[in-house]
């Protein structure tokens, strides 16, 4: 993978970052949502991606109990952005509410 990245028309005399990083730069341009972007962040978007892809696809188990429920679950959870946004405050208000009836007692 070194020999990829590097930039064999231009002398490390002249331009060293170049030489050694040249080719991987334009062959890895950077992702709109980062500022930062090199070979260990690649790596870890690609693990990343496949996490996901095997989680996303798991058969929801009956059993509430499994961690293969829990799994998809929490990433369903995380995934549905809409439905997190709407009832976002609706937890805080939940527990404000049972906080108030602590003290009507």
């Amino acid at each position: 993978q070194i020999r990829e990245s590097l930039n064999s028309s231009v002398s490390p005399c002249e331009n060293v970052w170049e030489a050694a990083c040249g080719s991987w730069l334009r062959n890895n341009p950077l992702p709109k949502d980062r500022s930062i972007w090199n070979y260990k962040q690649q790596v870890v978007r690609k693990e990343l991606e496949q996490v996901r892809d095997i989680i996303a696809t798991l058969e929801l188990p009956l059993h509430t109990n499994t961690l293969g429920w829990k799994l998809r679950h929490l990433y369903e959870s995380c995934v549905n952005v809409d439905d997190v946004n709407a009832e976002r405050d609706t937890p805080l208000k939940n527990i404000i509410s049972e906080l108030g009836k602590l003290h009507e007692n």
